[in-house]
């Protein structure tokens, strides 16, 4: 989108409707601007003059602008298609734009790639993969999400969601946390009220990883498909990644411009009182991915305001992965993939999950359990050893950001001190791109063992992962996971159990543990990255966007059959994860006849 007068040299950091961009828009406007190169901040974090800088801008509102801006996008809500056709043309239009990035202009989309990655510090490789990974995303289920009517009974046992896989448990807090209150309301009493889609929705998107400005700009669409209209959407873009949503949305106006004729992107200071209290007093929703303090800040302002809108906060968390013992062994037995065994297409995934985002997004998982198995008593540590070798040949296709090195140094070294002491072994090379340790040491069940858990889980960031040991399944929840803030959980990747319909009673028990502990979404090993729309996101379900219902959270299993997930998971990345140019020379990451020392 070239918007006449933005600074020259600059990306718009922003995006508007076209109606908006005509009236507001004028060669008068204010412009403020920001410069990253490498994730880090011009001026601030790095030199100002840094020559492989990215700057962006985005205008700067008077009051009366913004009065202006927010009353065209509501009177906009006319434009925009109603109830479910809302979702089916979107889908429609999202298609095409991802035709269009990947087989469109070559050198324009190259170009964007080069961009969001010398700003936001990520591998073009990186970007490129969750650019090409709309098979992943799944948003065609939303429709069906808001369909089903959970229970009570979901309180008291998984139960099923109409018309998707999976499963749901919810997990009342407060009063209605015990069982007589519970029993009181009976199993068959509906979860959630009335219907109340908004009419005015208002997101802040925070840190690097790309579009999470766009995703919450496509939950607020979402609620039009319970049978009301489009809302009036406007998101603070974030600072840190104000590229890729604003390019999506104005790809989304070439396809269809009634879609998202209601919806804005901008950015503002959250310290304007005046500038919050305007933003928040007329919305129904706010939806708020960010750090806990600029949480507790918008709150205080939804406050400030009257606290009529519904709060949804994502905060900062954490996720993990579980790996069960039959995937410990040389079979194919339970992926049933040619050419590769379980265990080392599990160790693919399971690497991808922790590579992804270089561990600085919520979803990317910290600390693998691997369950023993009866015999040998090698298991874990050949799982440990497969990791390993994956890690180092996404290392090699999908690189580590630009980061300083010296946070994986800093851990190998205090790692490989401990070798000496305790059943603790660092099985990455010095110069390796990331850090794989197998900790062997039994958890302490007092008050240093909760500290010492929470400080490795929080040493586990840019590629540093922990492989610990479990008897069973249920010391997951029991042992470590009950060490941690319940807020701070979000999701579990799983290879459990064996191709079982509907899930086994032995996974269900640990899931339901897991739940109780605070997480929120279980799903099949390799899809971290990949989080779908039609179930929980932090405990908030989408039917959550247009009802209201207790207090508590919801997790969901996000599959019916765990192993088959991962097998398409696996076929759709060893396609990603392969040269993306005919003729080049570089095996796929995937073909276990790689080199494991990083060469292609």
């Amino acid at each position: 989108m070239m918007v006449p007068g933005t600074p020259v040299g600059a990306l718009p950091g922003f995006w508007l409707p076209r109606s908006v961009r005509e009236q507001l828009l004028t060669p008068e406007i204010a412009w403020e601007s920001v410069a990253f190169s490498e994730g880090r901040e011009c001026g601030k974090e790095c030199a100002a003059d840094d020559p492989d800088a990215v700057a962006v801008s985005w205008p700067r509102l008077s009051a009366a602008e913004w009065g202006r801006a927010l009353d065209i996008l509501s009177r906009n809500r006319a434009r925009a298609p109603r109830g479910p056709e809302l979702w089916s043309r979107l889908q429609s239009a999202l298609h095409s734009v991802a035709v269009r990035q990947t087989r469109g202009n070559a050198s324009g989309y190259h170009a964007v790639l080069s961009a969001l990655s010398s700003y936001t510090g990520y591998s073009p490789q990186m970007i490129g993969v969750a650019l090409h990974s709309r098979a992943l995303w799944q948003v065609d289920d939303m429709a069906k999400a808001f369909q089903f009517r959970p229970t009570w009974e979901a309180a008291r046992q998984w139960a099923p969601l109409a018309g998707l896989p999976g499963l749901l448990r919810f997990y009342p807090s407060g009063r209605l946390a015990s069982a007589r209150h519970r029993y009181a309301l009976g199993a068959k009493a509906p979860l959630f009220g009335s219907e109340r889609p908004p009419e005015t929705v208002v997101g802040f998107a925070a840190g690097n990883v790309p579009g999470a400005a766009l995703l919450i700009v496509l939950l607020a669409l979402a609620t039009a498909i319970s049978g009301g209209g489009s809302p009036a959407v406007l998101v603070r873009n974030s600072r840190r990644e104000p590229i890729f949503s604003p390019l999506v949305l104005s790809m989304l106006e070439e396809e269809d411009e009634d879609l998202v004729s209601s919806v804005a992107l901008l950015i503002w200071d959250y310290d304007d009182l005046q500038l919050q209290r305007v933003v928040l007093s007329g919305a129904d929703l706010v939806v708020a991915a960010a750090g806990d303090d600029t949480i507790g800040r918008i709150s205080k302002d939804i406050a400030l305001c009257g606290g009529a809108a519904r709060f949804h906060a994502h905060g900062h968390k954490v996720s993990f992965t579980t790996i069960g013992k039959k995937y410990l062994t040389g079979s194919r037995e339970q992926l049933g993939i040619s050419g590769i065994d379980d265990l080392e297409g599990v160790a693919l995934l399971a690497a991808l999950d922790t590579a992804m985002w270089d561990q600085n997004g919520c979803l990317s998982s910290r600390v693998h359990f691997v369950e023993r198995g009866g015999a040998p008593d090698d298991e874990p540590q050949a799982y440990a050893e497969a990791l390993t070798r994956r890690m180092r040949m996404l290392a090699a296709g999908l690189p580590r950001g630009r980061w300083p090195r010296n946070r994986l140094h800093d851990s190998f070294d205090s790692y490989k001190a401990m070798e000496s002491w305790g059943p603790i072994r660092v099985l990455s090379d010095y110069d390796d791109d990331f850090v794989v340790i197998l900790d062997g040491r039994h958890p302490a069940a007092d008050e240093s063992g909760a500290r010492a858990f929470a400080a490795q889980v929080n040493d586990c960031q840019g590629r540093v992962v922990v492989v610990r040991l479990v008897d069973d399944l249920l010391e997951v929840p029991e042992l470590y996971l009950r060490h941690l803030p319940r807020g701070m959980l979000q999701s579990m990747s799983v290879a459990i159990g064996i191709s079982d319909q509907p899930p086994n009673r032995r996974f269900l028990e640990f899931a339901s543990a897991c739940g109780r502990e605070g997480v929120t979404a279980i799903r099949s090993a390799g899809r971290a990255a990949f989080p779908q729309l039609a179930y929980s996101w932090d405990g908030y379900l989408p039917l959550d966007l247009v009802r209201r219902r207790p207090a508590g959270h919801f997790t969901t299993i996000e599959f019916d059959d765990c192993a088959e997930s991962m097998r398409s998971t696996y076929q759709e990345l060893d396609k990603l994860l392969r040269p993306p140019r005919p003729g080049e020379r570089h095996q796929s990451v995937a073909d276990p006849g790689s080199s494991t020392d990083g060469s292609s």
